[in-house]
This record gives structure tokens, sequence and C-alpha cells, in this order.
């Protein structure tokens, strides 16, 4: 068992001990060594923050719950358990509605919070009780749905039939009529061009465009700051359209103004494509 010392700051202490009573008033069956749980509360608050400050707004129950999970405490697994049953249907839900579907998308992210993934760690260790367990768990779910989605079809279309036709690109009726002419090869071009991403970018693009997730909310579930989840959605969404450049350059005989045109009038609409695309 790690030896407890006290924080050398006595704010930082007083912190600490005030979020140590809160938690365990809330979970008193709890099995989590203290020296342990401040480690873990110490982990959550952000760079050059106060820590003080930022202990006292931690989930400070949940993280407790999260560190007797990862001591194998059997109580935690059991409210781990309440807590995954009442998030993943709804979220699982989302991309598939069959019982079947739910139940593996539930049994895989449990395997993986308490036993762990390929690399062997638990990842459960990742909640820093920045946000409520509940909606983290949520974000995981929604995660490994996509992963098990991705899984399935490795091999075969993006579902985007949905896609028709493009949205209007203008007023301009030589615009208009490129447009047109050259749908299908553009949906062809997307859809080549989002199953060339990796797994993570692919489904970065689906939380956001198809999920509807803020950049906060996917900050928080990769563990950064929102910025730099606009950076990667910004450098992404630029990687399909020249990527869609490319492709339809190869394959269609137009002359350097006609594809500029063409990718001018997708370029303002391609927020909807990809939601279409990706849906």
């Amino acid at each position: 068992m790690p030896q407890l010392r006290p924080a050398t700051d006595p704010a930082l202490e007083a912190a600490l001990c005030a979020a140590s009573a809160r938690a365990r008033l809330a979970f008193p069956l709890l099995q989590a060594d203290e020296a342990s749980f401040r480690a873990w509360l110490l982990r959550g608050p952000q760079a050059g923050a106060d820590k003080a400050a930022a202990v006292g707004l931690l989930h400070v129950e949940d993280v407790l719950l999260a560190c007797a999970c990862a001591a194998g405490d059997r109580r935690a697994h059991e409210e781990l358990d309440l807590r995954l049953r009442a998030v993943v249907p709804s979220a699982a839900a989302r991309m598939r509605a069959s019982n079947a579907f739910v139940e593996e998308v539930q049994q895989r992210l449990r395997q993986k919070l308490l036993i762990g993934g390929p690399d062997g760690s638990p990842k459960i260790l990742a909640y820093l009780g920045r946000g409520s367990l509940s909606s983290w768990l949520r974000a995981a779910a929604l995660r490994e749905a996509l992963n098990l989605l991705d899984g399935e079809r490795n091999d075969s279309p993006l579902d985007s039939a949905q896609l028709a036709r493009l949205p209007s690109g203008g007023d301009d009726p030589e615009l208009e009529l490129v447009r047109r002419r050259y749908a299908p090869e553009f949906k062809s071009a997307l859809d080549d061009a989002l199953r060339g991403l990796p797994a993570r970018e692919r489904n970065l693009l689906r939380l956001y465009f198809v999920q509807g997730l803020t950049v906060e909310e996917i900050g928080r579930m990769e563990g950064t700051h929102k910025s730099t989840i606009s950076r990667w959605l910004a450098k992404t969404r630029g990687s399909v359209l020249a990527d869609v450049k490319r492709r339809l350059g190869a394959q269609l005989k137009l002359s350097s103004a006609e594809l500029d045109s063409l990718i001018g009038a997708l370029r303002s609409q391609l927020h909807l494509s990809l939601h279409r695309a990706l849906e």
C-alpha cells in the first residue's frame, strides 16, 4: 500500500481531505486506499491550474468509484455495471438498435475498462473526474460502438445512399450544371476518401458531424483541449477534401478550371456531405 504523505501546500491538503470525506460519505463501503485515491485526484487538474481549487471542482465521488474499480473492488464493479446499463443502450442504439449490438458494445466496453485493451491497461485509469463518470462512459460507449461498426464495415462501402444528389452550390447555372453532372463521381470519391482515413480520424468526424458532439465533449473524451480537437477536425476535413480533389482529377477529364469550380461548389457544402456520407 502506498504511504500517505500530507500535501506540502496547506490549501491543497485541505482540499484533498475535503474531497476524500465527500467521496467516502457517498461510497462508504468501497475499498480504495487513501494514497492511491489522492494520487488519482491530483491527475485531474489541468496543467498550470490552482490544484486546490481544481480538486474541489472534480467529481470526487466518481473518482473514488473509478479508483476502487481499478483496485478490483467487487462493489465498485457492481456499481460500474449499473452505470453501464444506464448509458450504453441509449448511446449504442444510435448506431444500431438491436439488443445483440447493444450487449456486444457493453461487454466489450466493460472488458476494456476493467481488464484492458491490446496494451493491457484498464481504460478506467483514463478517467480524471473533470466530468461525471456517466457522461464519460456514454462517450466511451459511443466510441466503442463506432469501433465495432468500423470492424464490420472494413470491406463494405460507407452507407451514403441518402446522398442522392449534392446540395446546391449557388445560383450560377454553369456551376450548377458541373455540380449535377459529376455528383455520382463526387459521392464515390468522398466514400473512398473517408474509407482511406485512419479509424480514429473517421470516428472523430462521425462524432462531430453525425452524433453532433461539440468540440468540448470530444475533447473530454480524448483528454485534450477543445482547440486541439478543432485543429484535428480542420486538418481532417482538409485532408478529405484534398483526397476527393485528387481522385476526381484522376478520374474525370476536366480542365483545371472546371475541377476547381467543382470543388469550390462543393466546399461550402462539405459539412452536409460528410454528415450524409458518414451517417
